[in-house]
């Protein structure tokens, strides 16, 4: 299967600087929606994923939202 390119290629939290967590997240709910389209084109994505936030109870885990372009080359 061709390899998916995100647009922008990284994703990150606002508040927590937790970029090599979201990412794989963002990639993961982007292929789960696009895995049954052909090889070729490119179109919009918007996911909800949920960032761990920093562990504690004060802290916690909260939904973020992300958008970007998608492309299989």
């Amino acid at each position: 299967m061709p390899e998916l390119k995100l647009t922008p290629s990284t994703f990150a939290c606002r508040i927590h600087d937790n970029r090599e967590k979201l990412t794989p997240l963002v990639r993961g709910a982007v292929i789960q929606r696009t895995a049954a389209f052909m090889v070729g084109g490119a179109n919009d994505f918007r996911v909800v994923v949920e960032c761990p936030g920093a562990g504690t109870k004060e802290d916690g885990a909260h939904p973020l939202t992300f958008s970007g372009k998608w492309s299989r080359e």
